[in-house]
């Protein structure tokens, strides 16, 4: 788990510090405009990926080979640069906000195939390469992107820049799984693979309805997360939305951490759940849970405290009254903490379809809540928006998963699909 921690940790401080250094070399408005990118591309990315890492994680027979996964997210991330870049010509956007939403869905798209193999290093409980996989993206994302801002080549350049740094995680991740494998009879199988397309079409089909659920609920959780921004960039403007990114980029490394242990445990909890030991897997999702409670008290007590005083170090002096919106985003994350290891509990037992359910009506929660909210108050109605629909889910998923892993289901040895 350690590797995991550090490799998320400074996965997160480096995303942190592309907002900083957005908001100190350049301003709100390209901070907003790269947010957009964010919001625009991360829901299709999702989508067209499937979650195919989460399902190569957990499955523990090992029914599809690696190649099918491979071939399945390679479609899957070509089809959803092709989606943004249709948005991005569809909708009235300055030229430049274009570009930036293309170039992001680009290293997003490029992030999905380096996550696909990250999956594959999981499965094998090689951490440390995986935690080098993040710390490599992220590092050089903020150093080609600080030092083209610093250049004073825009947030066009600067974009470009993270969209090498994910080619060159990518590189890495590649070459880190097949390293052992590469020689003359790797290059024929390689060959034979692209060749035998269709004869892998029933095997890919298969998985893809295997995972379709799956990846229709994550892109349902990122459509909800963003709903928010979606308000705020039509209310507020490009400058509006940039300062409401800004916070919440200040509450992403708890977030990220969060999911760092989540998806460590992934394959113990698979494990656990294949074997029928569901009284295990309870008390561990428990543990977590409780941990998730502690962390939400605290980090939201401290921010209500010190929460503006850190927004004024990291983005100057406009920022400080923003505190009380911190303290929100940050209640969120630890509510969605709680929301992590229960998805990753659920999915343990590959229980998607009751996950996409649960998203789908926290999406229309939050397309009311933050429609409203945020048009009474402001940035705070948004965040508002943002907790009130993670601790719906929340509670949802909890009684889904308390069925689950019921008593006298483990008693029975049945094992709930």
């Amino acid at each position: 788990m350690a590797w995991s921690f550090s490799g998320n940790a400074v996965y997160a401080a480096t995303q942190l510090l592309v907002a900083v250094v957005i908001a100190r070399l350049g301003d709100n408005v390209m901070l907003g405009q790269y947010a957009l990118g964010l919001a625009v591309a991360a829901p299709m990315v999702l989508l067209a990926s499937l979650s195919l890492r989460t399902v190569l994680v957990t499955d523990s027979s090992e029914k599809h080979p690696v190649r099918e996964y491979v071939l399945l997210r390679a479609v899957g991330m070509c089809a959803a640069l092709c989606l943004v870049g249709a948005v991005a010509l569809a909708v009235y956007w300055p030229d430049s906000a274009a570009v930036v939403v293309v170039l992001v869905g680009t290293a997003k798209a490029v992030d999905g195939m380096t996550d696909l193999f990250v999956g594959v290093l999981q499965r094998r409980e090689m951490m440390r390469e995986v935690a080098v996989s993040w710390m490599v993206n992220g590092t050089l994302t903020a150093l080609f992107m600080t030092v083209l801002l610093s250049r004073d080549h825009g947030i066009v350049s600067a974009v470009g820049g993270s969209v090498l740094a994910s080619l060159c995680s990518l590189a890495y991740c590649i070459h880190t799984v097949w390293r052992p494998s590469y020689g003359p009879a790797w290059w024929r199988a390689a060959g034979r693979t692209l060749t035998e397309v269709r004869s892998l079409a029933p095997g890919l089909t298969s998985l893809a309805r295997t995972a379709a659920p799956l990846g229709a609920a994550s892109c349902v959780t990122s459509l909800t997360a963003n709903v928010p921004r979606y308000v705020v960039g039509h209310s507020e403007g490009a400058g509006g939305l940039g300062v409401f990114s800004a916070v919440g980029y200040a509450a992403l490394a708890a977030n990220v951490a969060i999911m760092a242990v989540a998806q460590t445990v992934l394959p113990r909890m698979a494990r656990l759940h294949a074997s029928g030991r569901l009284c295990e897997l309870r008390r561990l999702v428990a543990r977590l849970l409780a941990g998730a409670g502690v962390f939400s008290v605290l980090a939201t007590a401290g921010c209500l405290v010190l929460g503006g005083r850190a927004l004024e170090l990291l983005y100057g002096s406009g920022y400080r009254s923003y505190g009380p919106v911190l303290a929100l985003l940050i209640l969120a994350v630890g509510v969605g903490a709680a929301c992590f290891f229960l998805d990753a509990g659920l999915s343990a037992g590959h229980r998607f379809r009751s996950q996409l359910v649960v998203n789908i009506l926290a999406l229309g929660m939050t397309l009311v809540s933050a429609s409203s909210l945020t048009a009474l108050y402001g940035l705070s109605g948004a965040a508002w928006s943002v907790v009130i629909s993670i601790l719906f889910q929340c509670l949802v998923k909890a009684a889904l998963f308390r069925r689950a892993v019921s008593p006298h289901r483990a008693a029975a040895g049945k094992v709930p699909r």
